[in-house]
């Protein structure tokens, strides 16, 4: 159901109505309006309950749609990804300099040891 207060409402006896107060953070999206409401058309209020279920759950997905689609896109460009890759083996060569220029700790030796009988095993 849409998280705006979804209310069914029954004015004066005419037909049903579905409202849905519009997200705060979407009011722009909808030329300032805050509220969306139309009738049912519909006296039968079992009939009333089961559109304003569908109409929630359609709002609420057009919300969340909306949303998603104001987030920002990024389109890598091939220098984007050249740079990207570099800055990527760059940080590898340099974990892998100091490891070197720090020694093994002995955890990894060990471990290079275990290896290296299991290979000479074979």
């Amino acid at each position: 159901m849409a998280k705006g207060k979804t209310r069914l409402s029954d004015p004066k006896g005419r037909r049903y109505q579905f409202r849905v107060r519009i997200p705060a953070d979407l009011v722009r999206e909808y030329h300032g309006r805050r509220e969306i409401r139309f009738s049912l058309r519909t006296h039968d209020k079992s009939e009333a309950k089961r559109l304003v279920d569908f109409h929630s759950v359609r709002y609420e997905a057009e919300f969340q749609a909306k949303r998603v689609a104001k987030v920002p896109r990024h389109r890598f460009t091939e220098a984007d990804i050249d740079g990207l890759s570099k800055l990527w083996l760059h940080r590898l060569l340099k974990a892998d300099e100091d490891s070197r220029m720090n020694g093994l700790t002995m955890a990894e030796v060990e471990h290079r040891q275990r290896t290296l009988e299991h290979v000479e095993q074979e």
